[in-house]
């Protein structure tokens, strides 16, 4: 096994490398390389160690030789491995078939349903059915019941799933997409879907993605790696640098009151330019971004609850009772501050908006609640309230 510098200067001379795609190399190098006279058609029939070999030359292949037999090209005994009885000779050959440049889910020679059995060979299933919008709009089903941990247990084969929309637009499944972000537990997944969420927000200037990805980012800061990640793809205009609170640092300011607590104690506002912090009762503050400006402890419930019902813009106000009683239950839960502080921007932001904004900015809401429902801290009412309000959302946006 090459040393960490070794691996490190390996694999800096390949400019595509993103980590998954040297794991089969890996495997077979542990296990030492077939002999060249092997390498002929009775022997990639007879060797599973040959036919593996071969997908991996294949993959990475910029044409299509015919190393095993002049008769046959590459690709095409790669595709024929798809029906092996050996399950890593079959991963092989999906991985072969997206990795190469003429590959395509229209050459799989089996239906996706028959390749569910294994978390490996579906990681690389869902990488092919991603590799272009097309073929992904054709098996869309398959891949939104996939974005359910629930329905895809395995970590491995959902952040595959995650990695081949990447590139993606998919405007037909967005909101599903948020939802699954929201709801993902493992890191590694919502890791990979960061890059999905920067496109939509970056390139089609999508709001809602933007705030998802800025309410992830509140809520955990650049220390964590999928805070990091957010960082790295956000615009300037996005205001990340702004943001001075997180998980961490909100200790140092606040080792104990509540942000809902009364006025005479201290308060935390999230999202300013600027701030002088009296650790007594008031607070003076400039610059934008303000979106708790003014609003002290006790009061940001009430004050949050009145904004709503001056709404300008009358739309989804039969949603209004519902997104009470959620930020009323909110403030009893013991769930750290900055938790809250996202619920309230969320809701605030709901308030202010009008038009078509105000439906992106309720699914923006809905992706923050949804996230917060599994929170240690949350309590049974606000759970239940928080679960019946991203239900009404979705009925109401058409989510």
């Amino acid at each position: 096994m090459a040393d960490e510098i070794r691996k490190s200067q390996l694999t800096a001379r390949l400019t595509d490398y993103k980590g998954t795609s040297l794991e089969l190399a890996a495997k077979l190098y542990a296990r030492g390389e077939p002999a060249r006279d092997d390498l002929n058609l009775a022997g990639w029939e007879r060797e599973p160690l040959a036919r593996k070999w071969l997908c991996l030359l294949c993959g990475y292949a910029r044409d299509n030789p015919r190393t095993i037999d002049q008769r046959f090209a590459d690709l095409d005994l790669v595709r024929n491995s798809v029906g092996d009885d050996d399950v890593e000779v079959v991963e092989y050959s999906i991985w072969a078939e997206h990795r190469h440049p003429d590959g395509s889910f229209r050459y799989l020679l089996r239906r996706p349903d028959e390749l569910l059995a294994f978390p490996n060979v579906r990681r690389w299933l869902y990488r092919l059915l991603t590799k272009d919008e097309d073929t992904a709009l054709s098996n869309l089903d398959l891949l939104t019941e996939r974005m359910v941990p629930s329905n895809e247990t395995s970590e491995v084969a959902r952040e595959g799933l995650a990695l081949g929309l990447a590139d993606l637009h998919l405007l037909e499944r967005r909101v599903q997409t948020f939802d699954w972000f929201g709801g993902e537990p493992s890191p590694r997944v919502r890791l990979a879907l960061v890059d999905h969420l920067a496109l939509l927000a970056s390139k089609y200037q999508d709001s809602t993605a933007r705030d998802v990805l800025i309410a992830e980012y509140t809520r955990y800061g650049p220390r964590s790696l999928v805070g990091a990640k957010i960082l790295s793809v956000a615009r300037p205009e996005w205001g990340l640098a702004r943001i001075q609170l997180t998980a961490q640092n909100l200790s140092l300011v606040s080792s104990g009151p509540d942000l809902f607590q009364s006025s005479s104690q201290q308060f935390i506002i999230v999202n300013v330019e600027k701030m002088e912090l009296n650790m007594g009762t008031h607070i003076t503050q400039s610059g934008t971004g303000n979106s708790m400006a003014g609003v002290a402890g006790g009061d940001i419930v009430e004050s949050t609850i009145s904004a709503l019902h001056r709404q300008a813009d009358a739309n989804f106000k039969e949603l209004t009772p519902l997104i009470e009683t959620f930020v009323r239950a909110l403030a009893s839960s013991k769930v750290a501050e900055n938790e809250k502080a996202s619920a309230v921007r969320a809701i605030e932001d709901v308030a202010k908006a009008t038009g078509e904004e105000k439906k992106n900015r309720l699914q923006t809401l809905m992706a923050v609640v949804r996230g917060m429902l599994s929170l240690p801290g949350m309590a049974a009412d606000a759970v239940e309230g928080g679960e019946k309000l991203v239900h009404a959302i979705q009925h109401a946006v058409g989510g």
